[in-house]
C-alpha cells in the first residue's frame, strides 16, 4: 500500500487552521437580509446565449445556431422571466432584443443601422438602459421596456459603455473614457468607472488610474460595486464602495486573472470568469466566490469560453413545501490515476521512492513506492492541461528524468508512468527541484520561519530574531540533494510579480526536515521591493535547474 507523507498534510492543516482562525478573529462582514433568491446564471459563448444552474449544472442553449446570429450580453429582467440581449445578424452591429427565460419569443426592441448593445434593466422593470453609437460614438440611452421612448442620457465625444442600474434605480454605473478624449493606441487604458443619475445628470468618476477599469456590477444592497481592472497587469476583480472609496482586490491575487464580475441576487456570492485558473490562455471558465473573496470554486468544466455573466433573481425565497422534490446534486468531476513501477536496471523494485506529480492547475502531490516498487497518484479529470511526474530518492538517478502528459483541452483517463533507477553517488545536476503546494492548489506550502503562521507574509516583521526586521519564509521542497563538497550556495530563489519583474530572494538556510529526509526546508528573506505586490510567484533553482512556480501572498 502506498504511504502518503504525513508532514506535508500536517503543515497544510497548520496553515489552514491558522489562516481560518485569524480570518474569523479579524473579519466582520454584515449584509442586509436577503430579499431575493438565486436563480440561473446566463452567459455567452461563441455568440450564443446559455443558462445554467448556480452550481454549474443544467447548461441550456437558449439562442439558435445556423442563422447568422451573434448574440451577446444577456441581462435578466428583475422578475427573472425575460432576458434582454444584443443580437447582430451576419454582422457584429447588434440591436436590442428581449426573449423569454427559456429562449422563446425573441422580440426586437431597437431598429436602426447603428450598433445597439449592453442592455441593463431598471430595478422596477419598466426601462432598459443600453449603449448605441447611432449619433456617432458610443453613448448611453434609455428606453421603455417595450422599446418605446428611446432617449439619450450621455453626451460627449468619448466612449460610454457598460451601464449597470443601481438597485434603488436612482443611478447608473458605467465605463467611460470621457476624461481622456484624445487617447490613442491602447484606448482601453483610458476607461474608468463612473456613476450618473438616472436622468443623465451629475456624472461622478469613481476610479482613477492609468489602466482599464470597467464592467461594474452593483451589490444587491447598493453599497458596493464590483468591477474589473487591469491596474495590476492582468484582469482582476476589485470591489469598492459605491462612492469609489476603499478599492480592494477581492480575490487577493495578482497572478490569477478574474473578470466579468456578477453579484448574486442574495448578495452572498460573486460569479466571475478566469482562464489562468484552468491553465488556459484562450478559454474562460466560470467561478464563484463568497462576497468577501473567500471560498473560490469552479462551477463549469466545459469546452465553452464563458463571458457576459448575468444572475437571475427569483424573488423572495419560497417557504419549503410539505413534500419538496430533492434537487439533483452536481455530478462530481471524475477522478483518474497516474500509476506505475520503479525498478532498478535489473528489474528489481525500488521502495520508498518519492513520486511527485505537478499539475498546472491543482499543484503538487507526493506518494511513495511500496515494497513492490508500485505507486498510484490521483488527479481530477477535465481540469489539468499538463501533468509532470518525477521520481526521487537520495543516491539514485532516474530515467526518464520526468514524464509529462499534455492536452490542448483537458486531461482525462488513467495514465502509466514507470521509471528505472540507477545508483549514483554524486547527485546529477539535471534533476529539477519541486516546490510543494497546498492541497489541490497552486499556493505554495510555506510558513513564517519564526511564528510558523501561514500567508500573507509581512516583508517587515518584528516577530523574528533578525536585526533588520525583515520577514523570513520557510518553503518546502523535494527532489533536492546536496552532493559532496556542496552547500546551500547551489540553491537560488526568486519572486516574480504579475508584470514579469524578477526579485531575488536571499536563501539563508537549507536543511532536511527531521524524520523526512526527502523533504527539504528552504528559508528565504523577503526583499523590500515586493512589499506592495500582494502576491508573487516564487521559484527555486538548484545548480541552475528551475523548479515549478508557486503562489505566495505578501504584505508590507
Amino acid at each position: 500500500m502506498n504511504r502518503p507523507p504525513r508532514l506535508p498534510r500536517l503543515i497544510y492543516w497548520t496553515i489552514a487552521l491558522t489562516v481560518i482562525g485569524c480570518f474569523i478573529a479579524s473579519f466582520k462582514y454584515e449584509r442586509a437580509a436577503a430579499a431575493l433568491s438565486n436563480g440561473k446564471i446566463a452567459f455567452t459563448n461563441s455568440n450564443l446565449i446559455h443558462t445554467m444552474n448556480a452550481d454549474g449544472s443544467g447548461v441550456t442553449q437558449l439562442t439558435p445556431t445556423g442563422n447568422g446570429f451573434q448574440d451577446r450580453l444577456p441581462v435578466w429582467s428583475p422578475d427573472g422571466t425575460k432576458i434582454a440581449f444584443g443580437r447582430g445578424i451576419f454582422s457584429p452591429n447588434s440591436q436590442i432584443y428581449v426573449m423569454n427565460a427559456d429562449g422563446t419569443n425573441a422580440t426586437r426592441l431597437t431598429n436602426n443601422s447603428a450598433n445597439d448593445g449592453w442592455p441593463s434593466w431598471s430595478p422596477d422593470g419598466t426601462k432598459i438602459a443600453f449603449v448605441s453609437n447611432r449619433d456617432g460614438n458610443e453613448e448611453i440611452y434609455v428606453m421603455n421596456a417595450d422599446g418605446s421612448n428611446q432617449t439619450r442620457l450621455t453626451n460627449n465625444t468619448s466612449v460610454d459603455i457598460d451601464p449597470a442600474w443601481s438597485p434603488d434605480g436612482t443611478k447608473l454605473a458605467f465605463t467611460s473614457s470621457r476624461d481622456f478624449p484624445g487617447i490613442v493606441g491602447n484606448i482601453a487604458a483610458g476607461f474608468e468607472v463612473y456613476t450618473i443619475g438616472a436622468d443623465g445628470s451629475n456624472p461622478v468618476r469613481l476610479t482613477n488610474n492609468n489602466a482599464a477599469d470597467g464592467q461594474p456590477s452593483w451589490s444587491p444592497d447598493g453599497t458596493k460595486i464590483a468591477f474589473t481592472t487591469q491596474r495590476d497587469g492582468l484582469p482582476l476583480v476589485y470591489v469598492m464602495n459605491a462612492t469609489g472609496s476603499n478599492q480592494v482586490n477581492i480575490t487577493q491575487t495578482t497572478s490569477l486573472d478574474s473578470a466579468d464580475p456578477e453579484w448574486s441576487p442574495d448578495g452572498t456570492t460573486i460569479a466571475f470568469t478566469s482562464y489562468n485558473r484552468v491553465g488556459q490562455t484562450n478559454s474562460d471558465e466560470v467561478f464563484l466566490m463568497n462576497a468577501d473573496g473567500s471560498n473560490i470554486r469552479r462551477i463549469t468544466f466545459t469546452v465553452f469560453d464563458e463571458h457576459d455573466l448575468a444572475w437571475q433573481a427569483l424573488g423572495a425565497a419560497p417557504a419549503p413545501t410539505p413534500t419538496p422534490s430533492p434537487s439533483p446534486s452536481p455530478s462530481p468531476s471524475p477522478s483518474f490515476t497516474v500509476s506505475g513501477t520503479v525498478t532498478d536496471s535489473n528489474g528489481q523494485p525500488i521502495a520508498d521512492v518519492s513520486m511527485v506529480l505537478i499539475s498546472d492547475v491543482t499543484g503538487t502531490q507526493i506518494t511513495f513506492t511500496n515494497q513492490a516498487g508500485n505507486y498510484v497518484l490521483n488527479y481530477v479529470g477535465g481540469v489539468s492541461h499538463s501533468l509532470n511526474i518525477s521520481a526521487f530518492k537520495a543516491g539514485y538517478f532516474f530515467n526518464p528524468l520526468t514524464l509529462i502528459f499534455i492536452s490542448s483541452s483537458a486531461l482525462t483517463g488513467d495514465r502509466t508512468a514507470s521509471f528505472v533507477g540507477t545508483p549514483s553517488v554524486i547527485p546529477l545536476p539535471i534533476q529539477p527541484p519541486v516546490l510543494l503546494t497546498q492541497d489541490s492548489s497552486l499556493r505554495g506550502l510555506a510558513l513564517d520561519s519564526v511564528t510558523t503562521i501561514g500567508e500573507p507574509f509581512g516583508v517587515f516583521n518584528p516577530n523574528n530574531f533578525s536585526t533588520d526586521q525583515h520577514g523570513r519564509v520557510a518553503l518546502f521542497a523535494s527532489n533536492i540533494e546536496i552532493g559532496p563538497g556542496e552547500n546551500s550556495s547551489i540553491i537560488t530563489a526568486q519572486a516574480e510579480d504579475s508584470l514579469g519583474a524578477i526579485f531575488p530572494l536571499t536563501v539563508e538556510d537549507f536543511r532536511s526536515v527531521p524524520n523526512f529526509p526527502w523533504l527539504k526546508q528552504i528559508v528565504v528573506k523577503l526583499p523590500d521591493e515586493i512589499a506592495n505586490k500582494v502576491e508573487v510567484r516564487v521559484s527555486l533553482k538548484v545548480r541552475g535547474i528551475a523548479s515549478n512556480k508557486v503562489l505566495v501572498k505578501v504584505k508590507p
